[in-house]
């Protein structure tokens, strides 16, 4: 047996070794249990700070702010203390919060093989318990009301996010976690949020309202070009200076609105738009983007059967078919209805229409030929630096308007459709190309204020200011209505 054991030194010498490694065993065991027990004793208060701060950051009711602080927060019944609910999505989060709170079991450290003990402990006061209690406050506030706050909505759903950002302080010990539940209400509130937006009409209001400024500013920018730097003392004689108003006077070839026309006011405006000027805004004024943007829907439906019953005869202007109009007139009408004509063919003919128009004006003025021009003496003199400018400017102002027609018709009518069906949800959708649009639309109105501001200020300094200091005026000179 000795000889088996080995010398009784030996044996003492393994004796001791092994109660050397027993001990520091024991030791690191020890010092493991204190760590972790320290941790878990801290937890609570580290969760609880991390909520208080997230709450604080997200809501704004003061009676929920208080997370931390307050008694309020404790458990409460799993059912859904609800007779009648508005939200569906909202029912549903808080049913996931309910079967989450009667699932809850407390699970011990302890593992036999790979399961984990489950300890009966009831959950009143914890921070998990807290939060939950929060949530299902708001939830049961709102989920039979059928108006909910995107502000509030946002407030909760962002809670809910910034919550799934801490794993750590919210380790997983149940089939449904903690932070699985939060997920899964995050999940119902961003869909809640979509619905709401989807019902919210500020984005259709704001477009209302953007549409609204606009048609304000097209019809004064097209009175101001029509009179400023003209002698058209004709419009004198007009009733109204909007484009509705306009087109009554617009003459019959091409008529946008036939049945709108007005034959005394034809009369009275023949020679406006005959004239190089009052053809370039009588083909603005004669676009179908036009009629979409002042009169709806409605109109333009009226201006498309006007183009199926206008007779072939005045639709085959391109085959040379004006030769029964007057050869003095005939070069400036046929413009005028190539222009017309154009606007029935889409934005690329009508734009052709409109700086075919412009072109063939610029052209004749620095040749000097200003017979049927339509401007104002103080602007007809092709070797005047500064008169050249302003004629400039006219035209640009008139090509801006033209553009931002076939924008806000074309394009953002269309934006307030989609709003005013799908609420602001749609237009969200729609901001990747809502947002190019809005600075393309700024650029241009920049560019036209510019336009007109430097026509305003010559046409005060050549008629306004000359006829205050009883100065020489150039004549043909536009009306004293029109100059004020």
């Amino acid at each position: 047996q000795g000889s088996r054991a080995g010398p009784p030194r030996v044996r003492s010498a393994n004796a001791r070794l092994i109660s050397i490694s027993t001990l520091k065993l024991i030791e690191h065991s020890t010092r493991v249990v204190q760590m972790r027990r320290a941790f878990t004793s801290n937890l609570p208060e580290q969760q609880l700070d991390a909520l208080q701060q997230l709450v604080t950051k997200h809501i704004s009711d003061p009676a929920l702010t208080k997370i931390a602080g307050s008694d309020d927060f404790s458990m409460t019944s799993t059912e859904r203390g609800l007779q009648r609910w508005e939200q569906a999505h909202l029912v549903a989060a808080l049913d996931v919060l309910n079967a989450y709170q009667i699932e809850r079991k407390s699970r011990s450290a302890c593992h036999l093989g790979s399961l984990r003990l489950a300890r009966t402990k009831d959950f009143k006061k914890d921070p998990r318990t807290r939060m939950c209690e929060l949530l299902k406050r708001w939830l049961r506030t709102h989920a039979g009301s059928a108006l909910v706050s995107e502000e509030e909505l946002r407030g909760i759903c962002g809670l809910c996010r910034d919550m799934l950002n801490h794993p750590k302080l919210f380790p997983a010990r149940n089939p449904r976690s903690f932070l699985q539940s939060v997920a899964e209400v995050y999940d119902h509130l961003q869909r809640q949020l979509k619905e709401v937006l989807e019902r919210d009409r500020t984005c259709a209001d704001l477009a209302q309202r953007v549409l609204s400024l606009s048609r304000n500013l097209i019809s004064d920018a097209i009175g101001f070009l029509l009179l400023a730097p003209t002698d058209f003392r004709h419009s004198d004689a007009l009733p109204s200076l909007e484009v509705v108003a306009l087109w009554q006077s617009l003459p019959d070839l091409g008529h946008v609105l036939p049945g709108r026309v007005d034959p005394a006011l034809q009369r009275t405006m023949r020679d406006v738009w005959e004239t190089q000027c009052g053809s370039i805004l009588a083909a603005v004024l004669g676009t179908p983007w036009c009629v979409r943007l002042f009169d709806g829907a409605r109109a333009e439906e009226e201006a498309s059967r006007a183009v199926e019953d206008r007779p072939s005869a005045l639709c085959i202007e391109d085959k040379g078919s004006m030769k029964t109009l007057d050869s003095a007139t005939r070069s400036m009408r046929g413009s005028e209805a190539k222009a017309a004509s154009g606007n029935n063919q889409g934005s690329t003919s009508c734009n052709r229409g409109v700086g075919l128009l412009i072109s063939e004006a610029a052209s004749q003025f620095e040749r000097g030929n200003f017979k049927h021009s339509g401007l104002a003496g103080a602007f007809r003199d092709a070797k005047d630096p500064a008169q050249t400018r302003v004629r400039q400017s006219y035209f640009d102002a008139a090509q801006i308007v033209f553009d931002m027609v076939y924008l806000l018709a074309e394009v953002l009518v269309q934006f307030h459709r989609i709003s005013d069906g799908l609420g602001d949800y749609g237009m969200i959708r729609m901001s990747p190309w809502l947002h190019p649009f809005l600075d393309a639309l700024t650029d241009k109105v920049q560019r036209l204020k510019a336009n007109l501001d430097h026509i305003n200020e010559a046409v005060e300094s050549a008629y306004v200011l000359a006829r205050a200091r009883q100065g020489r005026v150039e004549k043909p000179a536009p009306s004293d209505r029109m100059t004020a």
